[in-house]
């Protein structure tokens, strides 16, 4: 997989990305500190496919994902309807990533909350895959789970992302609070592009790319 990220405060925007690469799929999560938030969203005129949503929920998460976005340069239009929102209660975070399967993108995805110290899901995912979680959550430090790697880390609201290679049956997501408060952590299992083999009796061509 390859990947770039884009990531602004706002309640109300048009955020722009460029995307590159083949196979291409896009996650875009709405981090949120306050109750109330109806979020729309847009790539291009593209409604996005929201999954693992938590509504009304203070911290909460908003996510979804487009697979095969245009190439180039895409618009990401976010609106919070709570009009009352200043610009420091809504985080965008946008992930744009290549070598994705096209049919369905996402293997897995999940959603928990709770009120603790140790946030934490576990995600139906496979070898090969590229686990991707979001993490929103009441004023505290944080610090990652085993085998994580961060992605991003903002405040205002409080935000977190991480990445983890992909293991089958699952894998578990998971952080460390400094100080047990309210959380909601959402997550998902990216597939890689496909891999087809041509094979006689002289050689084997690989087209696609093979999974490490």
């Amino acid at each position: 997989f390859s990947f770039s990220v884009l990531s602004g405060a706002t309640s109300r925007s048009n955020l722009s990305l460029k995307i590159t690469g083949a196979n291409r799929l896009l996650l875009i999560a709405c981090f949120q500190n306050v109750d109330d938030v109806d979020f729309t969203g847009y790539a291009n005129g593209k409604r996005w496919k929201l999954v693992s949503i938590i509504e009304d929920q203070n911290p909460g998460i908003t996510a979804g994902y487009i697979i095969a976005p245009p190439e180039g340069d895409v618009s990401i239009e976010v609106e919070a309807r709570n009009l009352g929102l200043s610009t420091s209660t809504v985080r965008v975070f946008v992930v744009a990533l290549a070598d994705c399967d096209q049919t369905s993108g996402i293997r897995g995805d999940a959603v928990a909350t709770g009120t603790s110290t140790t946030p934490s899901l576990s995600i139906t995912s496979a070898v090969s895959d590229l686990v991707i979680d979001f993490l929103s959550h009441a004023n505290a430090t944080a610090s990652l789970g085993a085998g994580q790697t961060l992605i991003l880390s903002a405040e205002t609201p409080d935000a977190r992302s991480s990445q983890e290679d992909g293991a089958s049956p699952s894998v578990t997501m998971s952080w460390l609070l400094g100080s047990s408060v309210a959380w909601k952590l959402g997550a998902f299992s990216v597939q890689p592009q496909a891999v087809y083999y041509l094979e006689d009796a002289d050689s084997v061509a690989t087209y696609g790319r093979r999974a490490e």
